[in-house]
């Protein structure tokens, strides 16, 4: 079945196992997702004109032996959800112009992320729960003066450090470490494009010196970490200003901050 309704009116279709795109369907999306085919493709799908945004979740053999490039002659921005990594990099290696490309939940492994990276001049890419070997892998493969948009990690919550590996994937402006218990440490090189930073549960200990040259930071995120008033002692002094960054704790560390502390003020306490 397929859903309908609003979705519809949105141009924004989602097909489920056994659905088969009609031609009105194919003209008016604007974004598709193949959903839960857990072994299902259709055999054939209709020219899609305006679709620039294509979801796969679960995507397989049979999502591969689709033409996928005629398919979607207009795709922009692909996602993956929960797919095995192969079958992931059959799909990206068939829709060569997309630039905006997120992996989540996916099994990874080196060729797919290695893939990916060779895609990264002009693009936005964000991949999940990659370990800090496949991080090396990533950035080795990232070609010479590539300049991407932007690039997000989130890393896999076993990992128990941070390779120096990242300070040399260019426009890194999102690092997710959110349950990485083990990890206590930033790089020792500096990631100054950063932007975003989730460490909710992390071991994370303190921020580096080389935390106040991100000067873009938006957003950081310390909810139920172990060493908070450290953390919040050596937020950066270059960080206090019109343009000081979020910084999200949970209310039970809030109150451990001490009222005459200067960055108290500035601090969010958020559930």
């Amino acid at each position: 079945m397929r859903d309908g309704g609003a979705a519809a009116k949105e141009q924004r279709f989602v097909f489920h196992p056994g659905a088969v795109p009609t031609a009105r369907e194919a003209e008016e999306a604007i974004a598709v997702m193949f959903k839960g085919h857990g072994g299902y493709a259709p055999e054939a799908l209709p020219v899609f004109e305006r679709a620039r945004l294509i979801n796969f979740v679960q995507c397989n053999a049979s999502t591969c032996k689709l033409d996928l490039r005629a398919a979607f002659p207009a795709a922009k921005a692909l996602a993956f959800i929960d797919s095995p990594a192969e079958h992931v990099a059959r799909a990206l290696s068939r829709l060569p112009e997309a630039k905006c490309i997120r992996i989540t939940l996916c099994a990874l492994d080196a060729p797919l992320v290695r893939a990916v990276a060779q895609r990264a001049d002009g693009a936005r890419l964000s991949i999940s729960d990659i370990s800090a070997d496949l991080i090396e892998e990533f950035a080795a493969a990232i070609p010479a003066g590539a300049r991407p948009n932007d690039i997000s990690l989130s890393v896999h919550r076993d990992a128990d450090e941070l390779p120096d590996a990242l300070a040399a994937i260019p426009s890194l402006t999102s690092l997710n470490i959110a349950g990485c218990a083990k990890i206590a440490h930033l790089p020792a090189a500096p990631l100054t494009h950063l932007r975003h930073f989730y460490a909710a549960g992390s071991g994370i200990a303190r921020f580096p010196d080389w935390i106040g040259a991100c000067h873009r930071m938006l957003t950081v995120i310390i909810h139920e970490c172990p060493h908070v008033p450290a953390l919040v002692d050596s937020l950066p002094d270059a960080w206090l200003g019109a343009d000081t960054p979020e910084i999200f704790l949970a209310p039970k560390d809030y109150a451990r901050i001490p009222l005459d502390h200067p960055w108290y003020p500035n601090l969010i306490s958020s559930d």
